[in-house]
């Protein structure tokens, strides 16, 4: 094994062996007397671009620059991996020590995808990513670090990837499975996002800020179909309720259409509304909710049973009863908002909304989009199973908006 090693500890331009060795931002060794690699494969980082995931997913990469390796420092890593190799008499425990060498200082195991930053000290990339979610410091020395858009995709130690499968390849095997096992819940599959109301056929536009949200996200981005559950938060029960309201169990799954990175980890996602569910059970993983989950869909009679559903008894008798005359009162509801307010209510409720759909099922969720409503209100829709009932119940909305003046004030859009 020693020889296999000593072999590998090569300066990647004069090929021989390293002399206190330094670790570019691209990846290679060098020796410290001449620090720029002349492999003709290294390019300088690249800036911000428009890239398009496997999965279809528009992501925009966060703006970079390169990053020199502090002054008068070495590789740890490699420099005491030598040090090691150059004793004489050979350690009779040297695979051990090396094993020790190799392990990252954050989950104290091999180093897998090793990624060396500019103090030269070396993790797991999954692990530095990890750590940068929270600081912009080196988990050893406490440096301040480039930041996280530097760390994303950033090229791997090449020496210590090669010594760390050649030396314990049944380890790193076994090391890499472990990782991808940790990336999911043994028996929830859905990611669960407790922030805010969402609808099917909608976008949702989220600011990924929270170190488990990040992460979230990044895992979502790794899936062939990039999906996850919108819930309301979790809210306690008040002193009359003996168990949650019904609709705090549903939610609607979202799938990521785009991704604009910032530099310091945090993301703006752009999401659409797919399908309706209810939480079944649930866990938690690494700080964010999973869950098991149903699909919910319309009935496909508008005469069929609401699932015993129930939808409160109109305000007023004269209010409409059939679906086309309930899309009907919530049109005649925004012909006259737009005439009787400001301008500028009418403009935004364009530019914000957009043109209201013809379809009676997408007009709900729309019409449901545009009142002044609170959030928690809005999450009753969700269990219901017919564009009538879900009409009905805005109607509702709309005729309490209007007995208290709301449609009058211009605050309609929000």
């Amino acid at each position: 094994m020693l020889a296999s090693v000593q072999r590998l500890l090569a300066c990647n331009n004069c090929q021989r062996q390293l002399q206190r060795p330094l670790t570019l931002d691209c990846g290679h060794t060098v020796c410290a007397h001449h620090p720029h690699c002349s492999s003709p494969s290294c390019h300088p980082p690249q800036l911000s671009a428009r890239n398009v995931l496997a999965s279809g997913v528009a992501y925009y990469s966060a703006s970079i620059t390169s990053s020199a390796p502090a002054p008068h420092v070495t590789d740890v890593v490699l420099t005491n991996i030598i040090d090691l190799c150059a004793r004489r008499p050979q350690p009779p425990d040297f695979a051990h020590r090396l094993l020790s060498e190799l392990a990252c200082h954050v989950c104290i195991h091999l180093v897998v995808d090793p990624v060396t930053t500019p103090c030269q000290h070396t993790f797991c990339a999954d692990c530095l990513e990890r750590s940068l979610d929270y600081h912009v410091r080196c988990p050893v020395c406490r440096q301040t670090l480039p930041g996280f858009a530097y760390f994303a995709n950033h090229p791997r130690n090449v020496i210590i990837q090669s010594i760390s499968t050649l030396a314990f390849p049944d380890l790193h095997t076994e090391r890499q499975l472990a990782i991808a096992a940790a990336q999911h819940h043994p028996i929830y599959d859905t990611p669960i996002f407790r922030c805010n109301i969402a609808f099917p056929g909608l976008p949702t536009f989220l600011h990924i800020f929270e170190p488990r949200y990040r992460l979230m996200i990044r895992r979502c981005l790794t899936m062939p179909l990039p999906r996850f559950g919108m819930m309301m938060p979790s809210q306690p029960l008040s002193g009359t309720q003996s168990q949650p309201e019904e609709s705090a169990e549903y939610g609607t799954i979202l799938e990521i259409r785009s991704v604009q990175m910032f530099p310091d980890g945090r993301s703006m996602v752009e999401a659409m509304g797919v399908s309706r569910f209810r939480l079944v059970d649930c866990g938690v993983l690494d700080g964010y909710q999973v869950g098991c989950i149903e699909t919910i869909d319309d009935f496909q009679s508008e005469d069929a049973s609401d699932d015993g559903l129930k939808v409160s008894p109109p305000i007023i008798s004269h209010l409409p009863t059939s679906t086309p005359a309930l899309v009907d009162f919530c049109q005649n509801f925004l012909h006259t908002l737009r005439t009787s307010t400001a301008p500028w209510v009418a403009q935004k409720l364009d530019s914000t909304h957009g043109a209201p759909p013809d379809d009676p099922t997408a007009f709900s969720w729309w019409m449901a989009s545009v009142l002044p409503i609170p959030e928690r209100e809005k999450a009753r829709l969700l269990p219901l199973r017919s564009a009538h009932a879900r009409l009905g119940l805005i109607v509702r909305w709309i005729e309490a908006l209007s007995n208290s003046g709301a449609a009058d004030t211009g605050c309609i859009v929000v």
